[in-house]
């Protein structure tokens, strides 16, 4: 886990790469593969969003964002905001392209549908 922002970053940067069509076709998931390992950064990254939705809203909050995956970064962010960590947020343009908005932003409640 020391290497989370790291690892962040470089699952931020990728699908910012897939948003703004600087990867295409097969180089999708060719680069995507790349992130798999022991503990690369889909574990990492997926595993602290996990706990730190956790953390703030609870286990449903969990099951329900990765169950629509479109709440997951919206969600997080909102965990990462009310819990006030030191951990990096998705970029909102990121979370526009590839979310959907939550009910509240503001870290209060979980968000819901």
């Amino acid at each position: 886990m020391a290497n989370y922002d790291q690892n962040f970053h470089l699952v931020e940067t990728f699908f910012d790469d897939i948003a703004t069509g600087k990867l295409t076709g097969d180089a999708i998931p060719k680069r995507g593969y790349d992130f798999f390992g022991l503990v690369g950064p889909w574990y990492t990254v997926g595993w602290k969003m996990a706990v730190t939705i956790e953390q703030a809203f609870g286990r449903k909050a969990v099951v329900d964002a990765f169950c629509d995956q479109r709440t997951l970064m919206p969600v997080y962010n909102a965990a990462v905001k009310k819990s006030r960590a030191n951990l990096p947020l998705w970029d909102e343009r990121l979370v526009a392209i590839f979310g959907a908005a939550p009910a509240s932003t503001d870290g209060s409640s979980a968000p819901t549908r």
